[in-house]
């Protein structure tokens, strides 16, 4: 009985630490339906996706999170940082097959015309639906285009123009993208530890992973 007891309190203990993981997205993946963060690594910033509609596209408003806390490839998350994620999810398009949603619930996209700007909509339109590619690991998220030309999702560092919004390529700062590949709530339903030793956590290739009595126990499947 102490033995078990000793194990729940340890182990409630790391659950009662845990945050949310964010990880670093370096390839390309097949599926990119998931929960993320927008990042400018160089410049130590982070897409507010909680903002408010009119805000997202604001110059140095609330659309920026700054000076973020990045160890490496991760990220740990905060209340500000896990509130500022965007949903990536298929569109029914096959040649610009992922949608872009904000947590405050809008679909960001290029603008009509052709110039630098970022639309806010309630719906997946055309200018909302993209292709998603990593090169060098920096995201290249490029909306459709039929009138405009090709824009790219960029970050302008200019003091007094700081935000997220769509740019010809390679005109301001690359970004990258990290994915929530943890969180405390999957920590505690998934990690079946039976065993009395202490357990504790790790990170290895993007994965969480509980390490008990010498077994490892994968927390979310990823």
């Amino acid at each position: 009985m102490k033995k078990i007891l000793f194990f729940l309190l340890a182990f409630g203990a790391l659950a009662a630490h845990a945050a949310n993981t964010y990880i670093q997205v370096t390839t390309t993946p097949t599926d990119w339906a998931g929960t993320y963060l927008i990042v400018c690594k160089s410049q130590n910033v982070v897409f507010n996706g909680n903002a408010a509609e009119d805000s997202l596209d604001a110059k140095s408003g609330p659309a920026i999170i700054q000076n973020v806390t990045m160890k490496g490839d991760s990220i740990i998350g905060t209340a500000a940082i896990d509130s500022a994620v965007f949903t990536i999810a298929p569109t029914d398009d096959i040649d610009w097959p992922w949608s872009i949603q904000t947590h405050s619930g809008y679909y960001i996209g290029h603008k009509d015309t052709a110039d630098n700007g970022l639309s806010v909509e309630t719906e997946v339109k055309k200018k909302c639906r993209h292709t998603l590619v990593i090169e060098d690991g920096n995201l290249i998220a490029t909306p459709r285009y039929e009138v405009s030309g090709e824009y790219n999702l960029q970050y302008n560092k200019k003091s007094d123009q700081m935000r997220f919004r769509y740019f010809v390529p390679d005109d301001k700062v690359a970004i990258q993208i990290y994915k929530l590949v943890s969180t405390p709530s999957g920590l505690m339903h998934n990690a079946q530890c039976t065993m009395h030793n202490a357990p504790y956590k790790i990170m290895r290739n993007g994965r969480l992973l509980i390490i008990n009595n010498g077994q490892e126990y994968n927390v979310l499947g990823n």
